[in-house]
């Protein structure tokens, strides 16, 4: 059977109740998700490791009373029992797997008794993931990423509900790909450039035609776990 295809924002907004909420977003890059949860009335604190994402985030406008703070999943810089929801929004996989652990515990520390953690993650599979994968293969660290949510009960998260889905990806030529990867890390500029055939051949035998530009299914995994 084939997944639903869905918003990433709809499916947050579905199963957590975000006004006047105190929400942390862990690696919040230049804090577009942060800014979408002002929106909806939450209180939101952008935690974010890369100085010029970090940068870009501050110099935004704000839109509520949102802020930024240094920091990384495994090491927090919040109090104990502060946060309604934490949320990793395909984050979780670029903590380092020997850190993984440390930063569930992190989140149950950091959440107030009945709060949630709320975990996306891309899978590594589909259209999308074949595309990437050239560039940036990150086959291991997603799979490290899902055994340690199997295991988070360990660290006092109760899992509540998960959700499977598609979102698609649409791009007008492999140089709009391009400057998607770029974006998201620029050191993968180069990897790109180096082999523009490979991804030229994949971007044309993965893709499917959509309103003039080309669409490429990524399969979705959403968590939700609460703390005691």
């Amino acid at each position: 059977m084939s997944l639903p295809v869905r918003k990433n924002i709809d499916v947050l907004t579905e199963l957590l109740d975000l006004q006047g909420r105190t929400i942390i977003d862990v690696g919040c890059g230049n804090g577009g998700l942060v800014r979408r949860l002002a929106r909806e009335g939450a209180e939101v604190t952008g935690i974010e490791c890369g100085q010029a994402a970090l940068d870009a985030a501050r110099q935004e406008t704000p839109i509520s009373n949102e802020r930024y703070l240094y920091g990384t999943g495994q090491d927090l810089p919040l109090p104990d029992h502060c946060a309604d929801a934490i949320i990793y929004a395909n984050a979780l996989h670029h903590v380092p797997v020997a850190d993984m652990t440390r930063a569930l515990g992190e989140a149950a520390r950091v959440l107030k008794p009945g709060g949630y953690l709320y975990v996306q993650e891309p899978l590594a599979k589909g259209p999308y993931f074949e595309l990437m994968r050239p560039v940036d293969d990150e086959t291991e660290i997603r799979a490290a990423a899902q055994e340690h949510l199997a295991k988070a009960g360990d660290m006092g998260l109760t899992p509540r509900t998960t959700v499977h889905y598609r979102i698609v990806q649409k791009f007008d030529s492999v140089e709009d790909f391009a400057a998607e990867m770029a974006r998201v890390d620029p050191d993968r500029l180069a990897v790109v450039r180096s082999m523009q055939d490979e991804l030229e051949r994949r971007f044309t035998t993965l893709g499917t035609p959509s309103d003039g530009r080309v669409a490429f299914d990524q399969p979705m995994k959403v968590d939700l776990f609460q703390v005691a």
